[in-house]
């Protein structure tokens, strides 16, 4: 940074004797600014009151080398994706997310032209340009570079500004050149004279340029450059030039002076000077000039406000530098960003200063627990373990009073401020304490609490044994009923309101005394904190909050899944928001939401947050009966912690309005990087593992953003990525993927726009279409394979059947029909012949037997040979010969047929008509019994027959393996049930029979269309 000041202010000079010459020049007007800013302070003190927003105002955040941080900072920009780029005189371009530094990489096959990277600008389309120790220049713009050198036209050797006018064009200042950017090429900007040197310029933004030449200071239109002289002398060479918003030119010189002049259209009116050398300031959004110094850290002024008929005298300035934390007091860049923080580079890292609501109060070390008890004014009086002190708007001094004093209170009616001490009664004056009267008990011990009432009335509680009191009518009264409270407030009608343990609560109005408990509605806990507004109280405790309304307490809800627990500290401010004051933060509530909860106590608070983020000092004291938020005269409200005091203006709150702009950096497949670009990305097929690497930049409080992702097809809900910058997928299928990502920053601001990443993975071979098509005509075919075979195979056992059909048809002709005539003609030959009357009857018997066996193996051979089942029923033809049989036997046959019988598959129906004959004919030949029951089912599943006599049973072994030996009747027919996918069971009671019970399948009985 120096060696670059050095060749601005003198090319020639020897670095030695110009760090000599600045050091003398530097650090006299530094101390001559301080001494004359404060005077200016101290005599403006009785005419205005202090300026508002000082540089306590702003929290700062120092990032040091150990943090990444680039050192020896030259240069700083805050491009359009809301990225910072700090350029280092050694460490070239590193960017900053406000989480991590990362040094810029460029693309492949491309460098930066100098890693000493002197001047940085952002440009409105979003390019970055950046110029060096050395001739040259380079622009960043959609990850590539583009340089440009004295073959371009750039013929600036150091670059000390880089800057874009009020129509887009591109400026750069170096080394006495002036030249400007026109379709792709430099030139210089002054027209009449190209060659005249130029110290300095900047662009007012409405279409002007200023400039410092030699010895005086010019202006042109940035149409046409034909430099007009102003009539402003520069004897001292100017090194740099910035306007204000408040069209204020501050022109430094090298000499330390920075002189001032308001813009009045091509005219300069000279304002006082700043004794300060700096050559890079930058102007907040509350009126201040942040300037950087060389050696004595930053220095800011506040309230530059300026009229026309009056030439403003130094303003008031505060300093920061590295024994107030600073990470060094060589400064050189300032930058504010889009969310209104400023940013110092230093020799040893980068500075943050961000804007805070909260304030906090510089204390003496020591400060343990403090009290804060605002006066009537401005003014705040402070009690803690050390003396009482007084603070006056800027800074806390310590009074006579010495520690421990926190029984204070202020009278609202009469604007006085009370202590109750271990001495007496204390009343604090604008001069300092005064002692009134004495203590109500001659034993020295501290009051730990004290509300003022209306009249002069006051309560005091001490330590015990001394107890509590009332001060009214200039005595004390005690008050024994009120010892220990843990929280006593006046309302502004008079009542005073006393917390008691545990969970109770006294309301004491005049000579009038109420107390109210969980019978009431009161279930807070111990109450320990309580504030009104226009009649509505509210009441804070342990374990939540209650606002009282017709003689009861209701519980209020935050919305959301924040708990109301352990308040400490409860006010309205004067619009009538209330704020809660909690362990971790403090929610402000709107008046509108506390009056909707009035009407209807069931509504859910909506809240604004504030944390430490914003400011808060730390978590408030616990179990200690002191409230750790009041409200001033002024309005402000002060919080306290444990160690810490700050307040806040709740007319001056800072919200981050920016929304955050969410980047999608990275696509890592299996450990390849693919780089990431609008269009889609094809990816091999089947990946492990997909990793996506997404970043926003949060410079305000990266750590308090909140980032939300989802997967199109894979994720139901937004995932929350908690700390981490990266998503993990892995066996993701083939096809369309889409990404999504949201940000929201500390203030729960969204991006406005979609971010997304689409990306295609590819499919395997058989996840292709073609390789699906190829296995679905694969089935096909084997389908149409499986039915010529089926086909074939039907047909053969038909044609067997066919063949066992004719075969059966001629055996039963050749031989049974044969036999049976033949028995037939012996059996009527015996009729004949004989002549007993017995013999001839039963003869005559047997032979009308035959006859209809000849007749019915006729009909079955004759069904054999046709083929024709149309009309033949299997089952109902075997129950006909088993009812015949039955006769026979003598046995009584009971049938019971449920369902009408459908049309059957004649092959199945025989199979199972063979099955109820041969256990029909079993019953009837071997049971012994006198009935025979048979019941057919023909249900919508399945075909049962259930076949049961009254015989004397089956031996259990016979029962147990299902066939008797040397028999095949059993086996036989649970073969045939099994084949056609049924089953056969037998159960028999010794002397109550058998049951057999066959059950198949209905679908194999049914004939097929």
């Amino acid at each position: 940074m120096t060696a670059v000041l050095l060749r601005q202010i003198n090319p020639v000079a020897r670095p030695a004797r110009y760090v000599a010459s600045f050091g003398r020049t530097a650090l006299g007007t530094i101390w001559a600014a301080a001494m004359l800013l404060g005077g200016s302070l101290t005599a403006c003190a009785q005419e205005a009151s202090p300026p508002i927003w000082r540089i306590d105002h702003f929290k700062h955040t120092g990032f040091s080398e150990d943090q990444g941080a680039p050192t020896d900072v030259s240069s700083m920009a805050q491009t359009r994706d809301g990225y910072l780029w700090v350029g280092s005189a050694g460490q070239g371009l590193v960017r900053f997310d406000g989480l991590r530094f990362v040094p810029f990489s460029p693309a492949h096959g491309e460098h930066l032209l100098s890693p000493q990277v002197a001047a940085l600008f952002a440009a409105a389309d979003g390019g970055l340009w950046m110029g060096y120790e050395f001739q040259g220049a380079s622009l960043l713009k959609g990850g590539h570079l583009t340089h440009y050198t004295v073959s371009d036209g750039y013929t600036v050797t150091i670059t000390s500004n880089i800057f874009e006018g009020y129509r887009g064009r591109i400026y750069a200042i170096g080394n006495d050149r002036f030249i400007a950017m026109s379709q792709g090429r430099w030139s210089p900007v002054v027209r009449d004279e190209p060659q005249r040197r130029v110290h300095a310029a900047v662009v007012d933004g409405k279409g002007g340029i200023w400039l410092a030449g030699e010895d005086r200071l010019y202006w042109c239109s940035e149409d046409d450059c034909h430099i007009e002289d102003v009539h402003v002398e520069t004897p001292h060479r100017i090194i740099s030039m910035a306007i204000s918003p408040e069209h204020v030119l501050y022109a430094s010189e090298a000499l330390g002076v920075i002189r001032r002049f308001r813009i009045e259209g091509v005219h300069l009116t000279e304002l006082a000077a700043v004794p300060v050398f700096s050559v890079s300031p930058s102007f907040d959004r509350h009126g201040g000039v942040w300037l950087p110094s060389l050696g004595h850290g930053v220095l800011r002024l506040a309230g530059q406000a300026i009229t026309h008929d009056d030439i403003q005298k130094s303003p008031p300035a505060d300093t920061y530098g590295k024994a107030d934390g600073l990470t060094g007091d060589y400064v050189w860049p300032s930058l504010v960003d889009s969310e209104g923080d400023i940013w110092v580079g230093t020799q040893y890292g980068v500075d943050r200063f961000r804007q805070v609501s909260l304030v906090k109060v510089v204390a003496p070390s020591g400060l343990q627990s403090p009290k804060v008890v605002p006066g009537a004014r401005s003014e705040a009086w402070v009690g803690s373990g050390l003396p009482l002190m007084r603070w006056d708007g800027s800074t806390l001094k310590p009074t006579t009073v010495g520690a421990y004093a926190f029984g204070m209170c202020t009278d609202a009616t009469t604007g006085k401020s009370w202590l109750a001490y271990s001495d007496g009664l204390w009343e604090l004056t604008d001069l300092g304490p005064k002692h009134v009267a004495p203590a109500p008990s001659s034993l020295k011990v501290t009051a730990t609490q004290m509300a003022c009432g209306n009249n002069g009335q006051i309560f005091a509680f001490y330590q015990l044994p001394v107890g509590s009191f009332e001060w009214s009518d200039g005595r004390w009264k005690r008050r024994p009923e009120l010892d220990i409270p843990s929280m006593i407030v006046a309302a502004p009608d008079g009542r005073f309101f006393v917390g008691r343990k545990p969970g109770r609560l006294v309301v004491i109005n005049g000579a009038e005394r109420r107390e109210y408990g969980r019978a009431d509605g009161l279930n807070i806990g111990n109450p320990k904190a309580m504030a009104t507004f226009q009649g509505a109280l509210v009441l804070g405790g342990d374990e939540g909050l209650a606002f009282f309304k017709d003689d009861h307490f209701h519980a209020l809800v935050l919305a959301g899944p924040r708990p109301l627990k352990d308040v400490t500290g409860l006010a309205f401010d004067d619009s009538g928001a209330l704020w809660v004051h909690m362990p971790d933060g403090v929610a402000q509530i709107a008046g509108r939401d506390i009056t909707a909860a009035v009407s209807d106590p069931s509504h859910k608070l909506s809240f604004r947050w504030l944390s430490s983020i914003d400011g808060m000092p730390g978590v408030p004291a616990q179990d200690v009966p002191m409230p750790s938020l009041s409200q001033g005269g002024d309005g402000r409200l002060w919080f306290t912690s444990q160690s810490g005091i700050a307040w806040l203006d709740p007319r001056d709150l800072v919200t981050n309005t920016v929304p955050p702009r969410p980047r999608i950096e990275a696509l890592v497949v299996d450990g390849v990087r693919y780089p990431v670009e609008q269009t889609v990305k094809v990816l091999p097929p089947r990946p492990r593992s997909v990793e996506i690497d997404f970043n926003a930049p949060l410079l305000r409080a990266a750590e308090s953003g909140r980032f939300l992702y989802r997967l199109e097809g894979v994720d139901r809900d937004w995932q929350e990525a908690g700390s981490r910058r990266e998503a993990f997928y892995s066996n993701l299928g083939p096809g369309d993927h889409r990404f999504h990502l949201r940000v929201a920053n500390e203030n729960g601001v969204w991006n406005d726009a979609d971010s997304s990443l689409t990306f295609h993975i590819q499919p395997a071979f058989y996840e292709t279409w073609w390789f699906r098509v190829f296995c679905g005509l694969m089935l096909v075919g084997a389908a149409c394979i499986g039915y010529v075979l089926h086909i074939r195979q039907v047909t053969a056992r038909l044609r067997i059947r066919e063949d066992e059909r004719m075969r059966i048809a001629r055996d039963l002709h050749d031989t049974l029909l044969q036999s049976v005539q033949a028995m037939l003609v012996r059996v009527e030959t015996i009729k004949d012949r004989t002549s007993d009357l017995w013999a001839r009857t039963e003869a005559e018997r047997v032979a009308d037997w035959g006859r209809q066996a000849v007749s019915d193996g006729r009909t079955k051979v004759a069904r054999l040979r046709s083929d024709d089942d149309e009309a033949y029923s299997p089952i109902a033809e075997v129950l006909e010969i088993v009812r015949d049989l039955s006769e026979s036997a003598g046995i009584v046959l009971h049938t019971h047929l449920t369902g009408g019988e459908p049309s059957l598959n004649s092959l199945a129906a025989h199979e199972v008509a063979n099955v109820i004959r041969e256990i029909s004919n079993n019953a009837l030949r071997h049971s012994g019994g006198k009935n025979l029951w048979i019941s057919i089912n023909h249900g919508n599943r399945d075909f049962v027959v259930s076949i049961k006599d009254d015989g004397h049973g089956i031996d259990e072994s016979i029962r147990a393996s299902g066939e008797k030996s040397g028999h095949w009747g059993l086996k036989g027919a649970r073969e045939r049930i099994c084949s056609l996918g049924g089953t056969l069971s037998i159960q028999t009671t010794g002397s109550l029979g058998t049951e057999i019970t066959v059950r198949v399948p209905t679908r194999r009985l049914h004939q097929r269309a």
